[in-house]
């Protein structure tokens, strides 16, 4: 066994080591989103899937790629020490479920969107949980992909992948979750098909004043669930609490008054990674720039482009459009060829 294996897995005990199943399983044709609550006999981790190589580290663990023994599904597993990440939220008749867990739980609840990456099953060890994710290949994060393109994409390219980044947000929104830090590096591509999945999508919740995001979730909505209307406190008016997504991709109220509403927040950073994909490096420099918000191109782009990404970036949080007036904008369906060259 390959040392990082023996590291990783070294707290695994087969007699205290329970999966949790959610609902039906998933096949290679996604046919069924997973549905928390479903609990079964223990099984080894290492007895179901094949770990393989390290995939990258972050503040509460580490993620390897793995496959499913049974038929060869690639997965990724992600490893989560409760000591760094040891927030608990209570789903009415799931009981305590891990933050993460619970709230991909609710994301994946059918209808499910193929732009979100799935959470399969998990484990749970004294020390820490192991969830199984869905793997797609071949697949890079969106930096990764703009790299090979020269730090930049075509318009056309661009937009395909931003429609598809909407609709994912868009989900989240009509279940009550923020995602908290979207930026190229938490969006996947699958290199042969430009289809586009939304990792990392649970921050950490930190301890203050929770309040009601309105205008996103209706008793009457058809779409919400009594499952998901449990989880409203997790649309935020996010007051005095600690950044948890990347300071590059903050709002100037962030940095004026430590503050964000949530949508607004959310569309900023859409603006700043739009900005980004077109133009391969960021709008702003500096904090100060950030509250200016003055955003200049050094590339040609269409005024459609320009346009969509100034109001994105709007220093004033009631002045940025909504997720669904950026996907009417007049860019999403522009048909003229893109002027931005790569390189």
């Amino acid at each position: 066994m390959l040392p990082w294996i023996r590291d990783v897995f070294s707290l695994l005990d087969s007699d205290i080591c329970w999966m949790r199943y959610f609902g039906q399983e998933e096949n290679k044709t996604e046919n069924k989103a997973p549905s928390a609550g479903m609990f079964h006999k223990k099984s080894h981790l290492l007895e179901v899937y094949e770990t393989r190589e390290l995939l990258g580290k972050g503040g509460f663990g580490s993620v390897y790629a793995g496959v499913r023994k049974a038929d060869g599904l690639p997965v990724a597993i992600k490893y989560i020490s409760k000591r760094k990440a040891p927030e608990k939220l209570e789903i009415p008749g799931h009981g305590f479920l891990p933050t993460e867990v619970a709230l991909m739980s609710i994301v994946n609840k059918e209808p499910y969107c193929l732009n979100i990456l799935r959470i399969l099953e998990w484990y749970e060890q004294p020390k820490c949980y192991y969830i199984v994710l869905e793997r797609p290949e071949p697949c890079e994060n969106l930096h990764q992909f703009c790299s090979r393109y020269g730090s930049c994409l075509p318009e056309t390219v661009t937009r395909l992948v931003m429609v598809q980044l909407i609709d994912a947000l868009k989900h989240c929104k009509s279940r009550g979750i923020l995602h908290r830090d979207v930026k190229p590096e938490n969006i996947m591509v699958q290199t042969n098909t430009l289809k586009v999945k939304l990792i990392d999508l649970v921050r950490r919740l930190d301890q203050g004043q929770y309040k009601e995001f309105t205008g996103i979730l209706s008793e009457s909505s058809e779409n919400v669930s009594e499952f998901c209307m449990a989880m409203r406190c997790v649309l935020l008016l996010l007051t005095g609490m600690s950044l948890t997504g990347t300071p590059s991709y903050a709002p100037p109220e962030w940095f004026k008054k430590k503050k964000y509403l949530a949508e607004p927040a959310t569309v900023w950073s859409v603006g700043v990674t739009l900005y980004r994909l077109v133009c391969g490096s960021l709008p702003f420099n500096t904090r100060k720039d950030v509250k200016h918000g003055h955003v200049r191109f050094s590339r040609r782009h269409s005024e459609e482009c320009m346009h969509l990404i100034r109001w994105c970036l709007c220093t004033k949080p009631a002045g940025r459009p909504s997720l669904e007036q950026i996907e009417h904008h007049p860019w999403f369906h522009f048909r003229g060829s893109a002027l931005q060259t790569t390189g």
